[in-house]
């Protein structure tokens, strides 16, 4: 039996948005395979709900789910997590990752899903979104799939025209630096 492990921006239950139906249907799809499925997710819409409160459901809405793992986003905890996140949110981004910052990807996060995956050492570990890939821990050597069903520099783009503006050249280093890491993780990089 596979040992997988899926890393979520998302709580994928209830599903009301279609990254939550990706994340569920996949969680589904593997279970029915006869994976041992573990799921870590980030709580940044679910204010009200605590983290217990939400691994029950999990573990309701998916059975067979081996594990779930949640945890709040800073923004949502109490005001003076919040005031420290707002602060390093405006000063970090992490090496190799510019699309990995504080925001998408909180510190605290990050090292509860390295030291899960390092405890369940899994076949695979399956991340949603290239901003998480600094979940996986440097040294894993299990499979390593990172969903890239957005192009985060056109994100990014279209984000800085709304505030003033990007340059082509900036345009460009983001872009080259995100297929950059997106060859990190290719088997037969494409460049």
């Amino acid at each position: 039996m596979k040992k997988i492990v899926i890393v979520s921006p998302e709580i994928p239950y209830p599903v009301f948005k279609g990254n939550q139906n990706r994340i569920s249907l996949t969680i589904e799809a593997l279970l029915e395979l006869d994976a041992e499925v573990h799921l870590a997710c980030l709580n940044s819409s679910q204010r009200v709900r605590t983290s217990k409160e939400v691994v029950n459901d999990l573990m309701g809405a998916y059975p067979r789910l081996s594990s779930a793992m949640v945890r709040r986003h800073p923004r949502m905890g109490k005001p003076r997590y919040r005031v420290r996140h707002a602060v390093l949110k405006k000063v970090s981004s992490v090496p190799n990752n510019p699309f990995q910052t504080e925001d998408s990807c909180p510190a605290n996060f990050r090292k509860a899903c390295r030291n899960l995956i390092r405890e369940l050492n899994p076949d695979l570990v399956l991340v949603n979104y290239i901003k998480l890939s600094g979940c996986i821990p440097d040294r894993f050597e299990g499979v390593k799939v990172v969903d890239l069903h957005d192009v985060q520099s056109n994100i990014l783009k279209a984000d800085k025209e709304n505030k003033g503006g990007m340059s082509q050249s900036e345009y460009m280093q983001h872009l080259q630096a995100e297929v950059r890491l997106i060859d990190s993780y290719c088997a037969s990089p494409r460049i």
